[in-house]
């Protein structure tokens, strides 16, 4: 390889690294998405006390995660560390929603500020995880 193909190619991956730098971002997106979710649902199942507010609440979780889901999946390219950011979120998340709903359900059912706290506390982890891929995508390696 000659030195003035070298450097067109040294200066096309700058090129493309520079434009998919930014490329990350939905996954703030999807973070934030998700944190609004989750916060409207745990109101939802602690609050509304018809057990017909279930299916509706499920329902429309199903219904808000399929497209959050849909999206990501469409977008082409990932941040860096996606599995570790997303597998940390769902964690973090996951802990927070049982125990939010376990403790809930048996020591406060129906009592406001255990819900809301609870559903606030649950918006912590996606948007965490939507902090650091704006951060990521903001400053590509």
């Amino acid at each position: 390889m000659r030195q003035d193909e070298a450097l067109d190619a040294l200066e096309q991956a700058e090129t493309l690294k520079a434009r998919m730098g930014g490329q990350g971002r939905w996954y703030a997106v999807f973070g934030v998405g998700y944190a609004a979710m989750s916060c409207a649902l745990i109101l939802a199942l602690g609050l509304l006390p018809s057990p017909q507010a279930l299916p509706w609440t499920m329902g429309a979780f199903a219904v808000v995660l399929t497209l959050l889901l849909t999206y990501a999946l469409t977008r082409p390219a990932q941040p860096r560390n996606l599995g570790v950011l997303h597998l940390g979120m769902m964690g973090a998340w996951t802990a927070i929603y049982l125990v939010t709903l376990v403790v809930g359900i048996n020591l406060f059912p129906g009592v406001t500020a255990w819900w809301v706290s609870g559903a606030l506390l649950s918006c912590v982890p996606p948007l965490t995880v939507a902090y650091v891929a704006l951060r990521q995508s903001g400053n590509p390696r």
